[in-house]
């Protein structure tokens, strides 16, 4: 459905669209009765030498085993769910490779309960801020990107394949950037993970902008929704400095509560990240 409402995220009359039924793939997921639900495998904000994390399962049987195998790093770690499903993470890794955009390093991470299992590649670095100073694995580091929509200019149309994903990240690297910013709307999780591949840095965005009438009742919740959604598909995402809350939004009373209650319902899922909303106004 195309149509296009007021308390929509995004809203009415603005100049791109976010809209249009079905535009990207649609997975069907076989999963067994007890399965892991989410998992978060990260470096510990404040040491880069431990892993601080959790595995959840859903399911009748949630008091299960759980087991993180790092292969490469000969990381065997086993702890157990509570009776919600839930496990604590937190081990050593130190003899690791950290990502950089000059070497995006990522190891193969095998996480396993009882009765489901699953793999990807993880990449493991830090991201802070000291005054003026952004740190990327205590290190400064200067941003050098650009903006980047999921549109292909020589179709006029929507970014959708592999291909359209890697050409427009290569002309960011073509241009000497080591970030993007891909606005205003979280982007394929395919193209998010080819610019981690690739040392590409993220700025990730909500479809917040202008025209959201943040005192609306319903917004709230849809847009703690949707914040949800994009840290949990991305959290993993080494690649992903920045969660961005919003894009250009007009001052107000109720914009600054719901951006500030946002914040911090950001911090709350993930410490581990920059936080940030775009502007381009001054009160």
């Amino acid at each position: 459905n195309n149509q296009r409402i007021k308390d929509g995220i995004p809203g009415l009359g603005f100049d791109w669209f976010n809209y249009g039924g079905i535009t990207r793939d649609v997975d069907l997921v076989q999963t067994p009765k007890t399965y892991i639900k989410d998992y978060f495998v990260q470096l510990a904000q404040h040491d880069e030498n431990i892993i601080d994390g959790y595995v959840t399962l859903d399911g009748p049987s949630k008091e299960q085993e759980i087991e993180i195998n790092i292969p490469e790093l000969h990381v065997n770690f086993k702890t157990r769910t509570d009776k919600e499903g839930k496990a604590i993470l937190r081990f050593p890794l130190r003899k690791k490779t950290l990502w950089t955009p000059e070497n995006p390093k990522l190891y193969e991470v095998h996480v396993s309960a009882e009765t489901d299992r699953l793999k990807e590649q993880i990449g493991f670095r830090t991201i802070k801020v000291a005054g003026t100073n952004i740190l990327l694995n205590g290190k400064s580091i200067f941003l050098k990107g650009i903006n980047i929509h999921e549109e292909v200019p020589q179709r006029r149309s929507r970014a959708y394949s592999e291909s359209d994903y890697k050409m427009l990240l290569d002309w960011a690297k073509e241009l000497g950037c080591n970030y993007v910013r891909l606005v205003h709307y979280p982007h394929h999780e395919k193209m998010v993970k080819m610019a981690e591949k690739m040392g590409l840095m993220v700025w990730e965005e909500l479809p917040i902008y202008q025209g959201i009438d943040f005192a609306d009742p319903g917004m709230k919740y849809k847009m703690n929704f949707m914040l949800k959604e994009m840290i949990a598909r991305d959290k993993n995402r080494a690649a992903v400095i920045i969660w961005s809350l919003s894009n250009e939004t007009y001052p107000s009373a109720a914009r600054d509560s719901s951006l500030t209650a946002l914040y911090n319902l950001t911090k709350s899922l993930d410490n581990t990240r920059l936080v940030t909303s775009a502007f381009n106004n001054r009160r």
